[in-house]
C-alpha cells in the first residue's frame, strides 16, 4: 500500500514538469492578426505573412537549416508598405527598427554608417548582453525608401557615397555576414563594448515607390510587341509587372536585386480600402476627432458627403492612405470650439472642411464667456486712521489674491506711520504645493524680520481678542487696535527659513504682493494725506 501511494505521488510530481510541444505558427494565423487593423493588399499579406511564419519558426529552432529571404516591398505612397512590416513585427512580437537610408552614406562619410540599421534593434537600457544579442538576433528590420539609393552617374570622378557605395555596404547585411559594433553604456560617459551580430537570421524587409520606374516596364512591354500585338493592353502598368531587371535599369546594383528574391507589390488603395482606413483603421481621423470630443460629453458626426470628398481626395493624390490624415487640421480647428459650445451633438460636414475659418468666425461670437472676471484682489476689510494723537495711525488690509502671478491664498497688512512699521500675514502654497504660513515685519523698508504666528491669533484674523504680554505685539490690546507703542526688536520672534525659503517667499509672495495692491503708492498717498490733516489741524 505505501509502495502504491509513493508511485503515485510520483506520477503528480511528473505533472509540474510536463511539457506541452509547442506547433509552429502557419502563415494563415500571422495573416489573421495581421488583418485585424490591415485592409487591402491580400497577396501582399500573403507573401509576407509566410516570410514572417518562416523566420519566426526558424529563429526558435536552432537546427533549422532555413535561409532567409529578404523582401523588398515595392508600391506608391500611402499603399501600406510601412504599416504592414510594422503589423508583421507586432503580430511577431519581435524586435523591429525602421531605418530610412537617406541618413546613410557609405563608411568613413559624414552620416550613419550602414551597419547602425543593425543598433537600431537594440534597448536603450539592458542588463544581459548574452540576451540582449539573442533578442536582436531574430528581429526584423524595415528598410524604407531604398529606391534613393538608384545609381545617378557611373563618373569615375564624382564619388557616390549614397548610391553605389551604400548598396555595396547593405550587401553584407543582406548576405549575413557578421557585424561588429560598438554599443555605448551608461550614458555619454559611459564606456564601449564591442560586440559581434550575426544577421543571417534577422528578417529584412525593405521598401520603395520606385517613381518613374513605370516607364521603364512599359518600355520593356513595348520592345516585346510583335506584329499584330494588343500595344495598349501590354503597355497598362501595375506594379506586379515590375522585374528583377526593371529594378537594375531603374539604379540598383545586380547584386543587390539578387539578394531581395521576394518582389511584393502593393498596388494603389481603392475607395473602399480608404473608406474603411479612414472610418475604422487605428489611425483613422475620424475616429480620433469622436474621441477627442467624447471627453467633453459631446457626438460628432460626419456627413456621407464629407466622408465622399475626402476619400475621393485621398484616391485622387499621390499620398494615397497618408492624404486622409491632411483634413485632421481643419477638424482641429473646430473641436475646440465644439467642446465649449452649449450644443451635445454636431455633424461635420464637407463645407465645415473645406472652409472651417468661416464657422470658427461665427461660433465664436455664440460662445459665452463668464459675465464677470474674477478679480485679482479681493479686499475683505480695509481701514485706516489719520488722528496724529492716535498710537494706531496708520492704515491696515486684509483681502485674497486671485492670480496666476502669486501664490497667495490669503493676506493681512498692517502699516504704521508714526514708526514706519510694516507688520505682514501670508497664508500661501509653499514649494512643495502645500499650504504655508508666514508672518513677517520690517521698519524703514529695512530687511524683513520673519518670526512665529502669535499664540492667540488663526487663520483669517488680523488682530483680534485679548493678546496679553509675552506676544508679539507687546501691550494689552484691545479688538480693533492696529499697532501698539513698544514694539521692539526683542519683542519679534525670529523663524528659521532657509536661504531657498526666503527666495521663493521674496519672489512668488512678496513682490508679487506689493505689485498686485501697489503698496509703495499706497503708503506713498497715505504720507501725503497725514500731512495735509496734521496742516489742518495747524490752521487757526
Amino acid at each position: 500500500m505505501a509502495g502504491s501511494r509513493t508511485s503515485f505521488q510520483k506520477e503528480l510530481d511528473d505533472l509540474s514538469n510536463l511539457q506541452i510541444p509547442s506547433r509552429p505558427a502557419t502563415a494563415w494565423e500571422i495573416e489573421h492578426q495581421i488583418r485585424e487593423d490591415y485592409v487591402g493588399q491580400e497577396r501582399a499579406v500573403r507573401i509576407v505573412s509566410a516570410a514572417a511564419a518562416h523566420h519566426l519558426n526558424a529563429s526558435l529552432d536552432p537546427n533549422s537549416s532555413y535561409l532567409r529571404e529578404n523582401i523588398l516591398l515595392i508600391g506608391p505612397s500611402g499603399s501600406g508598405k510601412t504599416q504592414l512590416a510594422e503589423r508583421v513585427a507586432k503580430v511577431a512580437g519581435r524586435r523591429y527598427c525602421r531605418t530610412d537610408v537617406t541618413s546613410l552614406t557609405e563608411a568613413g562619410y559624414v552620416g550613419e554608417d550602414v551597419d547602425s540599421i543593425i543598433k537600431g534593434l537594440f534597448s536603450p537600457e539592458f542588463s544581459d548582453l548574452e540576451e540582449e544579442i539573442a533578442a536582436v538576433e531574430k528581429g526584423i528590420i524595415y528598410i524604407d525608401e531604398i529606391d534613393k539609393l538608384k545609381i545617378y552617374s557611373e563618373s569615375a570622378e564624382q564619388k557616390d557615397v549614397s548610391g553605389r557605395g551604400v548598396q555595396e555596404e547593405l550587401l553584407k547585411i543582406l548576405d549575413g555576414y557578421p557585424v561588429a559594433l560598438a554599443l555605448k553604456r551608461g550614458g555619454r560617459k559611459g564606456g564601449e563594448t564591442r560586440v559581434t551580430i550575426n544577421p543571417s537570421k534577422i528578417l529584412i524587409i525593405t521598401g520603395g515607390v520606385f517613381s518613374g520606374i513605370e516607364q521603364i516596364v512599359k518600355q520593356r512591354k513595348g520592345s516585346q510587341l510583335g506584329f499584330g500585338s494588343q500595344l495598349q493592353k501590354n503597355n497598362e502598368f501595375t506594379y506586379s509587372s515590375i522585374t528583377a531587371e526593371d529594378l537594375e535599369t531603374y539604379g540598383l546594383l545586380p547584386e543587390l536585386c539578387g539578394r531581395l528574391p521576394v518582389l511584393v507589390p502593393l498596388e494603389k488603395l481603392t475607395q473602399a480600402e480608404l473608406r474603411w482606413i479612414l472610418l475604422q483603421g487605428s489611425k483613422s481621423p475620424v475616429l480620433n476627432a469622436q474621441r477627442a470630443l467624447e471627453m467633453y460629453g459631446k457626438k460628432l458626426q460626419f456627413t456621407d458627403e464629407c466622408q465622399d470628398y475626402i476619400v475621393k481626395e485621398a484616391y485622387h493624390s499621390k499620398a494615397g492612405a497618408r492624404k486622409l490624415s491632411a483634413y485632421r487640421t481643419a477638424m482641429l480647428e473646430l473641436e475646440g470650439l465644439m467642446a465649449s459650445l452649449p450644443q451635445q451633438e454636431f455633424i461635420f460636414t464637407k463645407e465645415m472642411l473645406l472652409n472651417p475659418g468661416n464657422y470658427a468666425r461665427l461660433w465664436k461670437t455664440e460662445l459665452k464667456l463668464p459675465a464677470a472676471k474674477l478679480k485679482s484682489v479681493e479686499i475683505v476689510r480695509s481701514d485706516y486712521e489719520l488722528d496724529a494723537d492716535s498710537e494706531t495711525q496708520g492704515f491696515v488690509i486684509e483681502g485674497k489674491i486671485n492670480s496666476p502671478a502669486a501664490k497667495i491664498l490669503e493676506f493681512e497688512y498692517i502699516y504704521s506711520h508714526k514708526t514706519s512699521t510694516e507688520f505682514m500675514k501670508f497664508c500661501y502654497l509653499a514649494r512643495d504645493g502645500a499650504e504655508a504660513a508666514t508672518e513677517c515685519s520690517r521698519v524703514k523698508s529695512r530687511n524683513l524680520e520673519y518670526h512665529d504666528s502669535c499664540q492667540n491669533l488663526t487663520k483669517g484674523d488680523l488682530i483680534k481678542g485679548d493678546l496679553t504680554k509675552g506676544d508679539l505685539i507687546k501691550g494689552d490690546l484691545t479688538k480693533g487696535d492696529l499697532i501698539k507703542r513698544d514694539l521692539t526688536k526683542g519683542d519679534l520672534i525670529k523663524r528659521d527659513l532657509t536661504k531657498e525659503d526666503k527666495s521663493y517667499f521674496t519672489e512668488q509672495v512678496l513682490d508679487p504682493f506689493q505689485n498686485l495692491i501697489n503698496l509703495k503708492q499706497l503708503k506713498q498717498k497715505f504720507r501725503e494725506e497725514a500731512k495735509r490733516a496734521k496742516k489742518m489741524r495747524s490752521e487757526p
